[in-house]
C-alpha cells in the first residue's frame, strides 16, 4: 500500500475528490488548458539541440547515451529505437547494445560496469522489463 493510501485510511473522514479535464473545461476554470504535446516536444527538442550544440562549440563536449536492451520484447525495442532517434535529432551520440534474452544478471552488470568506465558514455539506459532470470533490483 502506498503512503497516500495509508494516509487516507488514517483519516477516515478525508474527502477524496476526482475532477476530470472535461469537467474543468465545462466549468470554465481559467487555469485549465489543453497542452499540445507535439508542439511542446518540438520546443523541448529544439532547446536541447541548442544546448548540445553550445556544449560542442564552447567546450568540445559531445554527450552520449548507451541503451541496453536485453531480449527481444517488441515494445521495449520500439522504446529504445525512439530514444536513439531522439538522441540523433538533438545531436547526442547514442549506442544500442543488444543482449540475448538468456543473459544473466552478472553478464548485464558487466556491461553496465564497462559503460560506467567508458569516458565517452554520459548516460546508460537499461530498458525494462528485464527477463525473469535477471534481478531487476540489482541492476537498478
Amino acid at each position: 500500500m502506498c503512503g497516500r493510501d495509508a494516509a487516507r485510511l488514517a483519516r477516515p473522514n478525508h474527502l477524496t475528490l476526482y475532477v476530470t479535464i472535461g469537467a474543468m473545461s465545462r466549468e470554465g476554470n481559467s487555469s485549465s488548458r489543453i497542452l499540445d504535446g507535439r508542439a511542446a516536444a518540438t520546443q523541448i527538442k529544439s532547446e536541447v539541440a541548442a544546448e548540445v550544440t553550445a556544449l560542442k562549440r564552447e567546450h568540445g563536449v559531445t554527450r552520449a547515451l548507451a541503451a541496453v536492451l536485453v531480449g527481444d520484447d517488441p515494445a521495449s525495442a520500439v522504446y529504445v529505437r525512439n530514444k536513439i532517434r531522439a538522441c540523433e535529432e538533438v545531436g547526442i551520440a547514442s549506442e544500442h547494445i543488444p543482449m540475448p534474452a538468456i543473459a544473466t544478471t552478472s553478464e548485464l552488470l558487466a556491461v553496465v560496469k564497462r559503460l560506467n568506465h567508458d569516458d565517452d558514455v554520459d548516460g546508460i539506459l537499461v530498458q525494462l522489463p528485464l527477463p525473469k532470470q535477471i534481478d531487476d533490483a540489482t541492476i537498478i
